[in-house]
């Protein structure tokens, strides 16, 4: 058995999208108390690999008193590597990995059918959000030529085709919820890495900290693993249609400060 500590905490505090009056530059606050609760599970669960994820502009401040608490250097990956997005992220992690290579995916690599020759001849990369899709990025803007549909947005973030349909959630949710979530195939590379040696029948318990859409899970099933054991924290009601119409084995556990109770365990 392997346990694994995976999350991202909401960077709606910290991103340099926010207003500079509402944005937190210092280790303190809302923003830092939910990266708290991220150091709480991870002292209490314990696991064998733990990866840590957000927005990269973030204020230096907070990423070295981030890196100082999870004692590991941060790591700085733009999905343009792997995908046909711009998105820096940082990521913290406790096993040695290199940047990955660049796949050389592009704009027209993930354009639905039907758009024009012009669209598609762009060998171009768009950018991604700091808050989820930002504010009024290239996707939001009335020219019907710079408006990506939802399944190019899945696409983007290297997610399959339809991953965010799900009964009872908009159009607008299943966007903000990609927009939320992680690149796929980041995550994918950066955990082959940690369980390169681990058999793929080999049980794995997952405590996942801000959830989201279940895109840690759909990594884990992509690579091969099966027997997962899949604890979600996570308040989103559409972000959680998501994850459990993909992944109904998926125990979705609620607020993350639940983590704070005295007695708070994983059962394994």
């Amino acid at each position: 058995m392997k346990k694994i500590l995976i999350g991202g905490s909401p960077c709606t505090y910290w991103s340099i999208a926010q207003q500079s009056e509402r944005r937190e530059t210092q280790a303190e606050g809302l923003g830092w108390e939910l990266f708290k609760n991220y150091l709480i599970a991870r002292e209490k669960f314990n696991p064998d690999y733990f990866l840590y994820e957000n927005n990269s502009s973030a204020a230096q401040g907070i990423k070295t008193q981030i890196q100082e608490e999870l004692g590991r250097e941060l790591m700085y990956i733009d999905s343009a590597l792997v995908s046909a997005q711009t998105r820096k992220r940082f990521y913290v992690f406790n096993w040695e990995a290199e940047q990955p290579k660049d796949r050389k995916i592009f704009l027209q690599d993930i354009l639905e059918y039907g758009r024009t020759k012009r669209e598609k001849s762009k060998t171009v990369r768009i950018g991604g959000g700091g808050s989820g899709w930002g504010n009024k990025h290239e996707w939001d803007m009335p020219n019907p030529e710079r408006v990506y549909t939802t399944t190019e947005l899945e696409r983007l973030q290297t997610l399959p085709d339809g991953y965010t349909a799900a009964k009872g959630v908009s159009d607008r949710q299943r966007r903000k919820g990609i927009g939320n979530g992680w690149t796929a195939e980041v995550i994918i590379y950066l955990l082959q890495i940690a369980l390169k040696d681990i058999p793929k029948n080999e049980e794995i318990i997952v405590l996942s900290m801000y959830d989201g859409i279940g895109t840690g899970r759909y990594c884990l099933d992509k690579m091969g693993y099966k027997n997962v054991k899949y604890y979600a924290y996570e308040i989103d009601e559409s972000a959680m249609k998501i994850a459990t119409k993909n992944y109904d084995d998926i125990i979705e556990c609620g607020d993350a400060f639940q983590v704070r109770e005295e007695n708070w365990k994983i059962e394994i």
